[in-house]
């Protein structure tokens, strides 16, 4: 059963890299988070994707693993900060 679900799940996460890729023509797609450090997910993936599109699609998990999410934001918020604190 457990299988299962990831197998399904694997699926719809490939059909949504499929879609950026065909809609963003990306070079990489880098899972982060709970996707990026779950090997077994990751590989599922990976493996559903030539079964989707006739091209590679060049995707990797995340250096920083479950903590990308967490560091992204804290990136983006201080680019805000500079942004709005630089004299125009």
């Amino acid at each position: 059963m457990a299988a299962s679900v990831l197998d399904t799940t694997a699926r719809w996460v490939a059909l949504a890299v499929v879609t950026l890729q065909s809609l963003l023509d990306l070079e990489l797609i880098v899972f982060g988070g709970s996707i990026g450090v779950r090997p077994e997910l990751y590989e599922r993936v990976r493996r559903a994707l030539p079964t989707l599109f006739s091209r590679p699609i060049a995707i990797a998990p995340s250096r920083l693993g479950e903590r990308a999410g967490l560091i992204g934001a804290a990136w983006a918020a201080g680019q805000t900060l500079r942004q709005n604190l630089e004299p125009a």
